[in-house]
């Protein structure tokens, strides 16, 4: 006795370890998504645009340079000389430059202030010269004063696009999930189609049993033991077919949760879950995520471009101004003593005067473009408004279905119990039962597949809600 114990031990050890097995649930996946590559590539591309977005607003901040020359010459020169002779002259320089400039945009009028500081250091070796002057401090401004502010109107909409790039990494990330969601839902699918025609090759396996014993004592037909076992055969066809199926989804599913797993896996199906669609939170939700985002960057950006046009098309006007101090010696120490003072202002201005009004079909281009994204806007709008209609009534239809499902499920498991029963009893055919097989097979398919589709719907929810 003790022996037979332990044998059953060892043989429940041997079984754990080559025929172990892994219980995963859809919760298993949905948290391996965030080390997935495909989230790391929203990542990415998320990081890459809030760097760009921090770009545009560095060249806002001061700019600070500094160049540094010391470039040598040396020249030989013909002089000719009163007695007709030419003689040829050596001469060596050297001209050292430092350069320190600051320069600041102002975005608001689209000019630019700068500062710039230099010192110069000649010298000829030749003659035995040195030379030094510097510009102490020079300001200047440069500003056009009717021309487009490319900064002013950059600025408001990298504003908005920094905040359209943070709902779309989020919508980026939900989509991720459904699409997760419905690789697992597939294969749980083809999981239950197994186990759903094992357990129905068993049943059918107990009755070619009992048909070939009464065949044996003559009470049936050969020909209805051949059709059991044509109907055996299209059984295991099925479940070899699920199963191919269920292996390429389980490869997919690990792929692409970056996943590697040695064990056997099973899923669990996802439950049943009934929840409440409200139509117009989802409206509300569809515009403060996205909508009224998109609606805004896109008329902002056709409103710069007009009026970029009509600026360029027609009297610019600049302006430069600015003041400075300078001076020179021959001694470095006598250079700061007595500077000289500068001050400049410019006005210029670009008057067009034939261009054959291209700037006027350019603004009526922008202006019809103009009109159509609103057009298109309205059209998107009412497509959305269509999207959550088809949603709420998709889901309504499932619910209604998933309880007549039921009930057809139970009369169907009755009437397939009961044609087995008669089946042996020789008042039914194997075709009558095979009918019922499938009958019940494709009832209980159907119900795992309404309530996969209620669990998509609840992620589609989510995905306008962004409930990440």
């Amino acid at each position: 006795m003790l022996d037979k114990k332990i044998h059953i031990l060892f043989f429940i050890v041997i079984s754990n370890l080559f025929f172990s097995q892994k219980y995963l649930d859809i919760d298993f996946f949905m948290d391996r998504i965030y080390t997935s590559n495909s989230s790391t590539i929203i990542e990415n591309e998320y990081t890459q645009k809030k760097l760009q977005n921090k770009l545009f607003y560095k060249e806002l901040l001061p700019k600070v340079s500094m160049n540094i020359s010391i470039p040598y010459q040396r020249s030989i020169s013909d002089v000719l000389q009163p007695d007709g002779t030419t003689r040829y002259f050596e001469r060596n320089f050297i001209n050292a430059t430092q350069n320190l400039s600051i320069s600041q945009i102002i975005p608001f009028t689209g000019g630019t202030v700068s500062l710039s500081n230099s010192l110069n250091y000649s010298r000829d070796f030749s003659n035995n010269i040195n030379n030094f002057s510097s510009n102490w401090v020079s300001i200047s401004y440069q500003q056009s004063i009717n021309g487009f502010n490319n900064y002013k109107w950059n600025k408001k909409i990298k504003k908005i696009e920094f905040q359209k790039d943070s709902l779309d990494y989020l919508k980026e990330k939900s989509k991720l999930k459904t699409e997760i969601a419905k690789i697992f839902t597939e294969a749980t699918l083809a999981q239950i189609k197994i186990d759903i025609t094992t357990k129905n090759i068993e049943k059918t396996n107990n009755i070619l049993k009992e048909y070939e014993e009464k065949h044996r004592f003559g009470r049936v037909i050969s020909s209805e033991v051949e059709q059991i076992k044509i109907t055996l055969e299209q059984l295991n066809g099925l479940k070899t077919t699920n199963k191919l199926e269920l292996e390429s989804l389980l490869e997919h599913l690990l792929d692409e949760t970056n996943t590697k797993i040695e064990d056997s896996i099973i899923l669990k199906p996802v439950e049943e879950e009934i929840f409440n669609i409200n139509k117009s939170d989802l409206q509300m939700a569809m515009e403060k995520n996205g909508d009224l985002l998109d609606e805004t960057l896109s008329l902002l950006k056709i409103d710069a471009s007009i009026e970029q046009i009509k600026k360029e098309g027609g009297i610019k006007i600049n302006l430069n101004m600015g003041m400075g101090a300078n001076s020179s010696s021959q001694e470095f120490n006598q250079l700061y003593q007595n500077p000289s003072q500068s001050q400049f202002a410019t006005i210029g201005a670009s008057i067009p005067i034939l261009d054959w009004n291209a700037n006027k079909d350019k603004i009526k281009i922008a202006e019809l473009e103009k009109e159509n994204i609103k057009l298109k806007i309205q059209e998107d709008k009412h497509h959305k408004e269509q999207k959550i209609d088809e949603i709420i009534k998709y889901y309504w239809a499932q619910v209604y279905q998933l309880s007549s499902l039921k009930k057809q499920i139970i009369l169907s498991d009755k009437i397939l119990n009961d044609t087995k029963q008669l089946l042996t009893l020789g008042r039914k055919t194997i075709t009558d039962y095979k009918v019922q097989l499938y009958e019940n097979f494709s009832l209980s398919v159907e119900l795992q597949k309404i309530i996969n589709n209620l669990f998509l719907i609840k992620l589609q929810v989510e995905e306008i809600k962004l409930n990440t």
